[in-house]
């Protein structure tokens, strides 16, 4: 089946501007990441025909900046507990200065790293977004768009274009607050069509 994700990592969050961990700590956008939500909103209005599936993490700032992509579609956003951010544990919430006085050293294999207590590795990460992927591959809907977090976009995008794990720790993405990356699979074969779109964000990147 032919299937089109269009992946948007959440606006500007307070926790970026204040500087503390985000993790699955529930906070808002700022009013600068709600007018991203709004611009990013209308560019897939503008490149979607049709009802799209709206799934977004269960988070403040997910669902905030799914909100306005809902109202333009006229869909329900369906909340994923399993589209979280990376659980950082005991650090979830804290300022980013004492939090890195309290990081574990890293471990050789990195994808069993935990770096604070109560923390997620990446491979629990992983497997919790492999599960997520195997579900997208059964639903029915052929235009199904993701509103979700920096690491979870990272390894969503590893898992579908099925990454070998010895390379996840050394594959990375950069994905700036709602940019837009879209993922697709024709006759079996899946493809990245762009990755980290600023497009509709044009006045806020401007060299």
């Amino acid at each position: 089946m032919e299937k089109t994700l269009f992946l948007v990592r959440h606006g500007q969050g307070f926790h970026q501007t204040e500087g503390f961990v985000g993790g699955w700590t529930d906070v808002s956008l700022t009013d600068h990441g709600r007018w991203q939500a709004e611009q990013t909103a209308k560019r897939l209005a503008d490149i979607i025909e049709g009802k799209p599936l709206l799934l977004s993490s269960d988070l403040q700032r997910a669902m905030e900046t799914a909100s306005p992509i809902a109202k333009r579609f006229n869909v329900d956003i369906v909340e994923m507990e399993e589209l979280r951010e990376i659980k950082q544990g005991i650090v979830d919430g804290m300022h980013r200065t004492k939090a890195y006085e309290m990081k574990s050293p890293k471990t050789e294999n990195i994808m069993d790293w935990r770096p604070y207590e109560g923390a997620e590795t990446w491979r629990e990460l992983d497997t919790r977004i492999a599960k997520f992927v195997k579900w997208i591959e059964k639903v029915q809907e052929d235009k199904i768009i993701i509103v979700s977090h920096f690491q979870t976009l990272v390894s969503l995008i590893q898992n579908w274009i099925r990454l070998e794990e010895h390379l996840k720790p050394r594959v990375y993405f950069h994905l700036k607050n709602c940019s837009l990356s879209i993922l697709t699979e024709e006759e079996g074969q899946r493809s990245i069509v762009c990755l980290n779109d600023l497009k509709h964000l044009d006045s806020e990147h401007e060299i």
